[in-house]
């Protein structure tokens, strides 16, 4: 997290928080596996594709939406700077 909320913006930023949020939904989608088994596999599985997929596309930027909307507002403030 403190790498993206530094004041420079490096090329890097959007990897940054597309690995961010993806490491927050990979261990969220590890618990959800554990607790509704296998009854949502294919659902979820989907919908994880489709969220990658929206972090990821250059068109929606979807890692720098999450960034601008909820890191930046609430996290970022959180954060001593480096």
């Amino acid at each position: 997290v403190r790498a993206v909320v530094t004041p420079e913006e490096d090329d890097d930023k959007e990897w940054l928080q597309y690995w961010m949020v993806g490491g927050v939904f990979f261990v969220l989608s590890a618990w959800v596996d554990d607790v509704l088994g296998d009854e949502a596999d294919i659902y979820w599985d989907q919908s994880l594709f489709f969220l990658f997929f929206w972090l990821y596309y250059p068109r929606t930027e979807g890692a720098c939406l999450i960034n601008d909307y909820i890191t930046q507002p609430f996290i970022a403030p959180l954060i001593r700077p480096l």
